[in-house]
C-alpha cells in the first residue's frame, strides 16, 4: 500500500497556490465553443462524446510548472492530450478492449488505490500546522538545506551492468577528475550508460547525500550503487547560496504537514490491521511472517 509521501522541503508548494487555475482556463472553453456561454462547462466534442472543462482543470492543477503565465497554453496541450485519448477510448470501446481479463484487473486495481489514497488523505488531513517555534528549530537543525546551503553542479552518469561486470572499472571511475577523464573510463570499459549535466541545490537532493557531497572537492565523485547498476556523481562546480528562516517558511510549514500526514496515515494502517483478522493462505501462510493483526 502507498501511503501519502512527504516532499522535500525546498520543493514544497504553499496550499493554494493554483486556485485561479480554473478561471484561466475557462476562456479556452468559450473559445472551443464559438462563444456561446451556454457551452463554457464543454471544452471540445470529439464526435458524439464532450470532454469538459473540470476534465482540463484536473489535469492542469496536477501539472508541475504550471504559473497564471502559461497556463492558458498547458491547458489547450492538455485539452489536445484528451481529444486523442478520447478518440482511442471510443475505438477500443468498439473492440471491447475493456472486457479483457486484464484489464478488468488493472482497472479494478487503480480503483482500489485511488479510493485507499483518497481515505488516507481524509485521515491526513486532520494534521496540524506547525506552530513558529517548530519552523524555527527544523530551520536551525538542517543547515545544510538553508542558512548553509549549496548549489552543486554535478556531472551525472548512470551505468547499466550487472556488479560483477563493473567491479574491475570501479577504482578507474573513482579516480577520474573531470567529466572528460570520467569518459574515456566509460569508454573503455565499454559498459552501457548515459550522462547529464545538472544544477541541483541541497533542497532537491536526497537528504543522506548532502553530508558527503559536502566533503567533495570539484573532480570528485560519488559512485551509488543502484538496481541494475552503478551511479557516478561527479562534483564539477559548489556555490553558497543561504536561504533564510524567512524565505524558506513556507516551504518548510508545508514539509512539516505533510510529514505529519503521512505519520497519521502510517498510525491508521497500523489500527486497522491490529483490529482485523488476517489469514495468510497456502503458500503465503508459510512464506509470511505474523504482521500487525494477523491470525488473530
Amino acid at each position: 500500500m502507498v501511503l501519502p509521501s512527504d516532499i522535500s522541503p525546498a520543493r514544497a508548494a504553499a496550499p493554494g497556490a493554483r486556485a485561479w487555475l480554473t478561471l484561466l482556463v475557462l476562456p479556452l472553453a468559450v473559445a472551443c465553443s464559438g462563444g456561446d456561454e451556454r457551452a463554457t462547462q464543454t471544452a471540445a466534442k470529439v464526435n458524439r462524446e464532450e470532454i469538459s472543462v473540470h476534465q482540463v482543470n484536473f489535469l492542469l492543477q496536477r501539472r508541475p510548472g504550471v504559473t497564471a503565465d502559461n497556463a492558458p497554453g498547458m491547458g489547450r496541450a492538455i485539452l489536445e492530450q484528451l481529444i486523442d485519448q478520447e478518440l482511442a477510448l471510443q475505438k477500443a470501446r468498439e473492440l471491447k478492449v475493456e472486457r479483457d481479463p486484464v484489464v478488468q484487473q488493472a482497472l479494478e486495481a487503480a480503483r482500489r488505490d485511488i479510493i485507499v489514497q483518497a481515505y488516507l488523505q481524509k485521515v491526513g488531513d486532520a494534521a496540524a500546522r506547525p506552530s513558529p517555534q517548530e519552523v524555527q528549530a527544523y530551520y536551525r537543525e538542517h543547515p545544510a538545506l538553508f542558512a548553509q546551503r549549496r548549489v552543486f553542479t554535478l556531472h551525472d552518469v548512470a551505468l547499466e551492468a550487472p556488479p560483477a561486470a563493473i567491479e574491475p572499472w570501479r577504482d578507474r571511475l573513482a579516480a577520474a577528475r573531470s567529466p572528460q577523464e570520467l569518459a574515456t573510463a566509460l569508454q573503455a570499459s565499454t559498459l552501457p550508460y548515459t550522462a547529464r549535466q545538472s544544477t541541483q541545490g541541497a533542497g532537491a537532493l536526497p537528504m543522506e547525500l548532502l553530508p558527503r557531497l559536502a566533503e567533495l572537492r570539484e573532480g570528485q565523485s560519488l559512485l551509488l550503487p543502484q538496481p541494475g547498476g552503478l551511479r557516478v556523481l561527479m562534483v564539477t562546480g559548489v556555490r553558497t547560496d543561504p536561504l533564510s528562516e524567512e524565505a524558506a517558511r513556507p516551504a518548510i510549514e508545508q514539509y512539516l504537514v505533510n510529514d505529519r500526514r503521512r505519520r497519521i496515515a502510517e498510525q491508521e494502517v497500523k489500527a486497522l490491521r491490529d483490529g482485523a483478522r488476517i489469514d495468510y493462505v497456502g503458500s503465503f501462510a508459510e512464506a509470511t511472517p505474523a504482521v500487525g493483526g494477523a491470525a488473530k
